[in-house]
């Protein structure tokens, strides 16, 4: 089990901790770190793939705050949530905790979320695609923009 050291007695650190612990349940800090605002830095018990690298209090309650499609990854465009290493390995394990937690952790982890700050970001423009879904042109676009 990893035993935290917190750089700073900021009780956001705590909760956002908790919110991780809740998210990857016996993954956490596994096979990645954790890198806090405040200097905190939590090891992986195993060899280190990614380090996760969360840059302000408000940062995961707005990445796991609907619209959930969106959410993470303007967290990312923001700068407020990094992953130095293994990026695929990172999406790989977001996706594997979100798709495994129990409905009754996830209502536990959205009370944690709302005791982080709120963050306002910066609008960010978003791609008018038109055509099928997953149809080469409309892929194409996606990617290009």
């Amino acid at each position: 089990m990893t035993v935290e050291q917190f750089a700073s007695p900021d009780p956001h650190a705590r909760i956002a901790v908790a919110v991780l612990r809740l998210l990857f349940g016996s993954q956490y800090a596994r096979e990645f770190g954790v890198a806090l605002w405040d200097g905190t830095r939590i090891h992986a018990q195993n060899s280190e793939e990614f380090v996760l690298r969360i840059e302000a209090p408000g940062a995961l309650r707005v990445a796991f705050t609907p619209p959930l499609e969106f959410s993470a990854g303007r967290a990312f465009g923001a700068g407020i949530l990094e992953v130095d290493g293994n990026l695929e390995r990172a999406v790989d394990a977001f996706y594997r905790a979100g798709a495994s937690m129990r409905a009754f952790d996830r209502l536990r982890c959205l009370r944690l979320l709302r005791r982080l700050p709120k963050m306002a970001l910066p609008p960010f423009p978003e791609a008018k695609l038109r055509g099928r879904v997953h149809s080469r042109a409309r892929d194409r676009a996606a990617i290009g923009f």
